[in-house]
């Protein structure tokens, strides 16, 4: 889920212009939806049982807790993944100017 450079590139004025934005791929974007979504089920589920079913209070309270303990770890990764964010984004700079010579337009 790391940030991505989506680029075009074009012939301009002896030379190619690249204009791109900065993002997350389609995958990067949708995938915290399925994982909470998915987890949720499983919260639904465990709520449910303990609420509903006599003696159950055990398993509602497992089949609960795991997800959201889960839940809580998908949260802190995405977290440090966004923290890397603006290194990622010198990177690419770098590897434009550097590999590929580009140079601002003015």
């Amino acid at each position: 889920m790391a940030l991505q450079l989506d680029a075009s590139m074009e012939p301009r004025g002896g030379g190619t212009r690249i204009t791109g934005t900065f993002g997350r791929s389609l995958a990067g974007r949708i995938f915290p939806y399925a994982w909470y979504g998915f987890l949720s089920i499983f919260v639904i589920i465990g709520v449910l049982v303990t609420s509903l079913v006599p003696d159950a209070l055990l398993f509602g309270a497992i089949f609960a807790g795991v997800p959201l303990f889960m839940t809580v770890v998908g949260g802190a990764a995405m977290k440090a993944g966004q923290s890397r964010d603006e290194e990622d984004r010198r990177e690419i700079m770098r590897f434009l100017t550097q590999e590929l010579q580009t140079r601002p337009m003015a």
